[in-house]
């Protein structure tokens, strides 16, 4: 496996974006069925928030699939150490994300930065981090997996 670069490619921006404004137009239209709909431009700064945190993420994430590959032989010791990677980073995203959401928002209003409310914060959110980085690993092992088969085929 060719190890990725740390920098974030002008790909995975234009991915993370396309993701972004999939979900601002999710969020956007399903909070239409709730008492308190958001404005678009709420909803694209909450999505692509997200979107741009994973979008620098993503070589890491790369990096850490060459360094930690997952086979046949090793899959049960490469997943145990895959899986408080996954936390780590999902905690320290939803962290960062919710101090630039908090940023935009409460401090904007005066309300002070509170470590309680971050903590409940990352705890009901960093599953959907864990699924992102998961997501982003499985998806550059099937491509390795893809460009060793075809290796393997046309030597043949």
């Amino acid at each position: 496996m060719v190890a990725p670069a740390l920098a974030p490619d002008p790909y995975y921006l234009g991915i993370w974006t396309i993701i972004g404004i999939v979900f601002t137009l999710q969020y956007y239209f399903t909070s239409f069925r709730s008492q308190r709909p958001v404005l678009f431009t709420d909803s694209l700064y909450l999505q692509m928030t997200w979107s741009y945190l994973w979008a620098l993420a993503t070589p890491l994430v790369l990096w850490l699939t060459t360094r930690i590959p997952i086979e046949r032989h090793n899959w049960l010791r490469s997943s145990l150490i895959h899986l408080p990677l996954s936390i780590l980073l999902s905690v320290a995203l939803t962290a960062i994300g919710h101090v630039i959401v908090w940023l935009h928002w409460d401090w904007a209003m005066g309300k002070p930065f509170s470590f309680e409310r971050m903590t409940r914060f990352v705890i009901g959110n960093f599953s959907e981090g864990m699924g992102m980085y998961l997501l982003i690993a499985l998806i550059a092992y099937a491509f390795s997996y893809y460009r060793r088969f075809q290796a393997a085929n046309s030597e043949r």
